[in-house]
């Protein structure tokens, strides 16, 4: 038995040891790749200029700031942070600029108003913008920001948006006709930390459901993780532990979510629902449909279930206590609470959110809507200098940072998991928004609608039917404003 475990473990040096060399001959091919990508801002020289980054800060660890850079003189010595100064180092030495990240507000709601005031004195104060999605949004409906896709009129025509380092399905939810304002990928830890994914208790889920279901993973390639799959799953692991027959966290349960919080808007993102249609003559609403009134109802099955216990609502908080105590086989939240919750917890599973039913095609990964989404005033100092520093900063993102937090932290750091890496491709791929998800706070917080409605999800269609008037209303004031005060 000894000499077998022996050859096991020589085979498996052997297979990372290729996989390895794979993988880094693969990461140099990409490196050549961004560096020839970068050619056209080789050259350009802006005489050690300032560029001011203004930002503000979210919740859940101070993410934003952690893309943007800390201050060298202050490095903590984590791989993540040392990526994003060396990928800084190298922007400022091929631009000739000097980077100066700026807190905008105190709290994540603030950075609106900072940039209003700004705007007013015509200070010209900041170069870019990396504001918080929800709150920060509605920025570009004022008029405040410049049309990327529009950027040769500034003679700035820098971004390079159809590239690998910018989500282009994501960017295109954040998109109106041919207007884009806000860009978010590889820059922002937000947006590749922000995935909504499930995460799996993995000694309960090996001592109770292994022998019946099989590898978690398995479950996931063979497109069968479905809504119906967690509450059969669920069911069968609920222990009334303290004898009082009431559900309470004290017993072993199936699935915990705070349901009065962001989780089950990124449940609803993984049913693929559809709040809005792009046509010919714009964007209509199309949330009341068939799919909506099915993940209401197979959604209010589960919640209702014995085994799934709500926590109070406190940023995921709460619910991310109770799954990392052991006693809790399934929650939902984003990738990054990994970070924040689960360093200590030795055994679980990182998978996507489930699917409404195995018709439907693929997995679908929401991003919390806290996600840093960049832009340009319309104020800016020099537009040129704003977006080739974007843009830099955007490639070289997808050159130093990705490698150390996704690949190396999220895959491996976080999840304990080699295997996992495979689960995070796929959220990765399948990451988008949806238009009036993403401009939620301006559209009557239509976004947060399956939270609010939480606890009658199962007449979801009387419900939709009562607030669709209001939202059309709001969509439709929405989408004159940008069409009104777009900056060409």
């Amino acid at each position: 038995m000894r000499k077998f475990i022996t050859i096991l473990l020589c085979l498996s040096m052997l297979f990372l040891s290729v996989a390895a060399t794979g993988c880094a001959n693969s990461g140099d091919r990409n490196n050549e790749k961004i560096d020839t990508t970068l050619d056209h801002l080789k050259g350009l020289d802006f005489e050690e200029a300032e560029v001011n980054i203004v930002y503000v800060e979210g919740g859940n660890g101070e993410f934003t700031k952690r893309s943007l850079g800390l201050d060298p003189d202050d490095d903590t010595g984590d791989s993540v942070d040392q990526a994003v100064l060396k990928r800084n180092s190298e922007v400022e030495s091929m631009l000739q600029v000097t980077l100066v990240p700026q807190s905008g507000a105190e709290h994540f709601d603030g950075l609106t108003a900072a940039i209003s005031s700004s705007l007013a004195s015509s200070s010209g104060e900041y170069d870019i913008i990396a504001g918080y999605q929800y709150f920060d949004i509605g920025i570009a409906s004022k008029g405040w920001l410049l049309n990327l896709n529009n950027l040769a009129n500034y003679d700035a025509d820098y971004l390079r948006l159809d590239e690998d380092y910018w989500s282009q399905s994501y960017n295109e939810g954040l998109s109106y006709n041919e207007n884009t304002y806000w860009v978010t990928g590889d820059i922002a830890l937000r947006f590749l930390g922000g995935m909504y994914c499930t995460f799996v208790n993995g000694d309960l889920y090996e001592a109770i459901l292994q022998k019946t279901y099989g590898h978690i993973y398995d479950l996931v390639r063979e497109g069968k993780w479905t809504l119906d799959m967690l509450l059969e799953m669920m069911e069968l692991v609920y222990k009334d532990s303290d004898g009082d027959t009431e559900t309470s966290e004290n017993d072993r349960l199936g699935f915990v979510l705070e349901t009065s919080m962001d989780p089950i808007d990124g449940m609803a993102f993984g049913s693929q629902i559809q709040w809005t249609q792009r046509t010919e003559d714009g964007i209509n609403l199309v949330l009341r449909n068939n799919r909506t009134i099915s993940f209401g109802e197979k959604m209010s099955k589960i919640l209702a279930s014995r085994s799934f216990y709500a926590p109070a609502g406190d940023d995921s908080h709460n619910q991310m206590a109770l799954f990392s105590s052991g006693n809790v086989m399934f929650t939902v939240a984003s990738v990054f609470q990994a970070e924040v919750h689960l360093m200590e917890m030795d055994n679980y599973y990182v998978i996507p959110v489930p699917k409404l039913d195995e018709n439907q095609a693929g997995y679908a990964s929401g991003i919390h809507d806290g996600c840093t989404i960049f832009g340009i005033p319309y104020d800016a100092e020099d537009v040129a200098k704003s977006a080739a520093t974007l843009e830099a900063l955007a490639a070289l993102s997808k050159k130093y940072v990705t490698p150390e937090y996704y690949d190396s932290a999220l895959k491996y750091r976080y999840t304990r998991d080699n295997e996992a890496a495979e689960m995070i491709d796929i959220m990765r791929d399948a990451a988008y928004t949806d238009f009036a998800a993403a401009w939620s706070k301006d559209i009557n917080d239509i976004a947060h609608f399956f939270r609010d409605h939480s606890s009658r999800l199962g007449r979801v269609s009387s419900i939709l039917q009562a607030n669709y008037s209001k939202w059309n209303s709001s969509l439709e004031t929405l989408l004159v404003a940008l069409e009104t005060y777009g900056i060409e």
